[in-house]
């Protein structure tokens, strides 16, 4: 009996105990879940605290925003649970790993010896194979990456192949298409194994918006999914690719950084000593003593600036200039104050932390650039805005007072004095739909924005 046949028989026969779960109605789950440890063993809670998912699991899967289900592993087998932490599924057995795949009716399983995928839902053994693509959470309709023999093809969720194992490594399947390696070259084919771009090239990058940083010899280049190269092969790396929703990509030759747009034409017709893509589109450039920031469209923003971190959902971007002093800008490059910090971050729920010298404590500025929080926490014992709190460490002698401001700065969740060195052990985790986590040393627990302890694990 060879491996493949060994393996269904030994899960249909020895180990493949498969049950269907008949619980008793729970108490309706409040919102979102959270994940909770204790002795090393994972559950899950809802936003009252109530435990949904015993944490009995050595592993489990936080994937209910992606399949509104989430899989455990235990000693005596693997459970996938609904969002409402009802156990709808389950396999017997020891197993070392197993994952979810996109389509919310599959499993990944690894016994150690063997790995296969399963459809719960009609409680079916659908493929054998040896391993699956790390992305395939991120595939689309074209199937699943999954490797037999070896060789990599892909499948569809009834376990029929769909594109045959012809490949010695594969990125999973965007839009239609996905890169592929067959001997010793890379190309590119459609979601039924079309050849879209010829197997002539080194390297081959992941897709990103349609298309492929290509290394042809010792230097690299730009090509589309249909094989057209848009950048020769001229370049010692291909940095970043923005293209199409970027204006540019960005390139490197020796010392120098180039900017091109996808007609392969220069920007400024000149090279640079250092070109960063920043967050949201934007580009940080220097060449000798100048420097400037450029927006998506290649328009200059800021002159004179040594880093700048655009936050569009805030409308507002942090910039530090060459003499280091930090200060918040409009997405035009448009000063909001004129005030300026030696160190400040992002706004974030319409309040940026900021110290106004180097050997001053922190505050809270407005976009005006005025505290309306008075500086009086120490660097690194604060956190960012989230949901009209920020977590803060209030030094007191000896003492740390740990808690959460609201906006006006008032301690609206105390959680009492700790001695100095057990507090670093502290961390203040940012509200998320009307929970927050704390981490005490190796202990947990989890409150609400009233300040009430809904769950730990001591």
């Amino acid at each position: 009996m060879n491996k493949i046949k060994k393996k269904i028989f030994f899960l249909s026969i020895v180990f493949c105990v498969i049950f269907l779960f008949s619980c008793e109605s729970r108490k309706v789950v409040n919102g979102k879940l959270y994940k909770i440890k204790i002795d090393g063993k994972i559950g899950y809670i809802d936003r009252d605290g109530n435990e949904v998912v015993a944490a009995n699991y050595k592993s489990l899967d936080d994937t209910f925003a992606l399949y509104a289900h989430s899989l455990g592993i235990d000693e005596s087998g693997l459970t996938i649970f609904d969002n409402n932490g009802d156990s709808i599924w389950g396999l017997k057995g020891r197993y070392g790993y197993a994952s979810c795949l996109l389509g919310g009716n599959l499993v990944f399983i690894d016994d150690g010896d063997n790995s296969c995928i399963y459809n719960y839902t009609i409680d079916k053994l659908v493929f054998n194979c040896e391993a699956i693509g790390l992305l395939n959470k991120k595939t689309d309709s074209s199937g699943f990456t999954v490797c037999k023999n070896g060789k990599w093809g892909w499948i569809d969720k009834d376990g029929n192949v769909v594109i045959d194992f012809l490949y010695d490594e594969a990125f999973h399947m965007v839009n239609n298409f996905a890169v592929v390696k067959r001997g010793s070259l890379w190309g590119g084919i459609d979601e039924k194994g079309n050849v879209k771009v010829e197997f002539i090239y080194d390297e081959l990058s992941n897709m990103n918006n349609g298309f492929i940083s290509a290394k042809r010899g010792d230097y690299w280049g730009v090509i589309g999914i249909s094989g057209k190269v848009f950048l020769d092969f001229q370049f010692d790396e291909i940095r970043a690719i923005s293209w199409p929703n970027g204006k540019f990509a960005i390139t490197r030759k020796g010392d120098t950084f180039s900017l091109f747009d996808t007609n392969g034409v220069l920007y400024n017709e000149q090279t640079y000593d250092f070109v960063r893509e920043c967050p949201n589109g934007y580009y940080l450039i220097r060449k000798g003593d100048v420097s400037f920031l450029l927006d998506e469209n290649g328009n200059v923003l800021l002159e004179n600036v040594r880093s700048a971190f655009p936050m569009k959902d805030e409308a507002t971007m942090l910039v530090i200039d060459l003499t280091g002093w930090h200060y918040h800008a409009n997405m035009t490059g448009e000063a909001l104050y004129s005030n300026r910090f030696s160190k400040a971050l992002p706004f974030c729920d319409d309040l940026a932390a900021a110290q106004a010298n180097s050997e001053g404590l922190f505050g809270y500025i407005d976009k005006s650039g005025e505290f309306v929080i008075p500086p009086t926490y120490e660097d690194g014992n604060f956190k960012s805005f989230f949901e009209g709190f920020a977590g803060v460490k209030i030094k007191h002698g000896d003492d740390v007072q740990c808690g959460y401001i609201d906006k006006s700065g008032f301690l609206r969740i105390d959680l009492g004095l700790y001695p100095l060195k057990l507090s670093k052990g502290i961390s203040l985790g940012k509200f998320d739909s009307g929970v927050a986590k704390i981490r005490i040393v190796n202990k947990e627990m989890y409150i609400n924005s009233s300040g009430e302890v809904i769950w730990s694990n001591y």
